[in-house]
């Protein structure tokens, strides 16, 4: 199973012509299932495309496992991880 907590925060860093540069913060989410038990926690970076009106999450940032992650030896505590989307 997989949760999420709210609310995850869009912040702006930069601007050009075209589109904003900045990151999504505050996110945390959880997988649980047999064997499995991490939660994810940080930032993670994006931009929003002003002519497509359309927000794109790239990865990088400090998104990583938390203290205790434990799921069958494929993730550990600190754990990079990307999240990646188009919305």
């Amino acid at each position: 199973a997989a949760s999420t907590s709210a609310p995850f925060y869009i912040n702006a860093t930069g601007t050009t012509a075209n589109h904003i540069d900045g990151n999504v913060s505050n996110i945390s989410a959880k997988v649980t299932g047999t064997g499995c038990n991490v939660t994810f926690a940080g930032t993670t970076n994006g931009w929003y495309e002003n002519t497509t009106k359309t927000l794109h999450i790239t990865g990088g940032g400090s998104l990583a496992a938390g203290a205790g992650a434990s799921c069958l030896g494929l993730i550990t505590a600190g754990a990079h991880a990307d999240f990646l989307a188009n919305y």
